[in-house]
C-alpha cells in the first residue's frame, strides 16, 4: 500500500484548506511536518499544531485529526 497526500478542499476560494494523508507512512510524515518525532495523536481528537519548513520557519498553524484503520470513513 502506498502513502497518498491529496488536497480534499473543493476548487475555488476557501478560508480553510483540507489535506488528506493516508497510508503506512502517514504518521511519520506528519511528525516530520510538525517537527515533533514523538507526537502520538489521540484517535479522533483535534490538535492545534504548527507546520514548519526544515529550517524551522513557521509555515502555518493547522488542526490535525488522526484516524487509525479501520476507524475512518474509508476504512484505511
Amino acid at each position: 500500500m502506498d502513502t497518498i497526500v491529496a488536497i480534499a478542499t473543493s476548487h475555488g476560494r476557501s478560508a480553510i484548506g483540507l489535506v488528506r494523508l493516508t497510508g503506512p507512512s502517514s504518521l511519520n510524515i506528519l511528525r516530520g511536518l510538525i517537527q515533533d518525532p514523538l507526537f502520538v495523536p489521540e484517535l479522533r481528537k483535534l490538535f492545534l499544531k504548527q507546520i514548519r519548513r526544515e529550517s524551522g520557519e513557521l509555515l502555518d498553524s493547522v488542526l490535525v485529526s488522526y484516524f487509525e484503520a479501520p476507524h475512518s470513513f474509508t476504512g484505511e
